[in-house]
């Protein structure tokens, strides 16, 4: 019988710091490759988004796995749009705003 309980990451733990521990890494690599991280953008900005889930999908590559093979149905980052369309309207949008 499968375990029911939550899956839950309790601050100190030795599971914790090893998921800061991770995440700080993929941050000094991203940094390295000249790629941007959440940080450095506004929390809940399309471009946050956008890099959010880029960052998500290094660290699946860090573990081993291909984000390309995760069933359909897995989302490791909801970007909170209706659609793909309506992301990339608000991208656009930024992006002008910016300009």
């Amino acid at each position: 019988m499968k375990n029911k309980k939550p899956f839950e990451i309790i601050p100190g733990s030795p599971l914790h710091r090893e998921a800061q521990s991770l995440s700080l890494s993929m941050a000094a690599i991203r940094k390295a490759q000249g790629k941007k991280n959440p940080e450095d953008f506004p929390v809940d900005s399309p471009e946050w988004h956008q890099v959010c889930e880029e960052f998500s999908n290094d660290v699946l590559i860090a573990l081993g796995c291909d984000p390309e093979d995760l069933p359909e149905e897995f989302t490791a980052f909801e970007l909170g749009y209706e659609s793909e369309e309506a992301y990339q309207r608000a991208l656009e949008e930024e992006r002008r705003k910016r300009a």
